[in-house]
């Protein structure tokens, strides 16, 4: 038999009614609401949860029993998942999907990463390179002229260091 959407939705409703009710607090609340005062002791209220919980799950067992295969029959003609084999043929689908996924995920993730180590190297440490290169030249020019023979004498005034580049603070931005 076939359920009609009032069906439908009437059971959805006493579902989700049930379903509040297990909560703790929703029937302290529904006390406040009607006015009525809560002498019941710790004890009771558990009892009474617990016995409401019981007829819960009560109505949800005959449910499933009732309506049980008839969702079965109906998931397996939509899926087409019937047998053990079936399933698991499917899982190993879904498995290969997801190493697939994964992997074209990953490659993604390399090129970006790789362009932004590109891109850092290349535009923002421009000018850091630039600097170390000139001061490289800078000291070379010097051990050609001969400055290095004489570097940490007392004599010698010219120093290596008052030769380098002086350091700057420029950062280029990157539009």
């Amino acid at each position: 038999q076939r359920k009609t959407l009032a069906d439908i939705w009437k059971i959805l409703s006493m579902t989700w009614t049930d379903y509040k009710r297990t909560w703790v607090g929703t029937d302290e609340e529904k006390e406040k609401e009607e006015g009525t005062d809560s002498n019941e002791s710790v004890e009771e209220s558990m009892q009474n949860a617990t016995e409401k919980i019981r007829e819960n799950v009560s109505r949800n067992i005959e449910t499933i029993q009732r309506d049980g295969p008839e969702f079965v029959e109906q998931l397996k003609k939509e899926t087409g998942i019937s047998t053990q084999e079936d399933l698991k043929r499917w899982a190993a689908e879904q498995l290969k999907l997801a190493v697939e996924c994964l992997g074209e995920f990953m490659t993604g993730y390399r090129k970006g990463r790789d362009e932004e180590v590109d891109k850092m190297l290349n535009e923002y440490f421009v000018d850091l390179e630039t600097t170390v290169q000139d001061g490289f030249a800078d000291i070379t020019k010097l051990e050609k002229k001969g400055a290095g023979d004489s570097i940490g004498k007392e004599s010698d005034t010219t120093h290596l260091s008052d030769m380098a580049p002086k350091q700057t603070n420029s950062i280029r931005k990157v539009e």
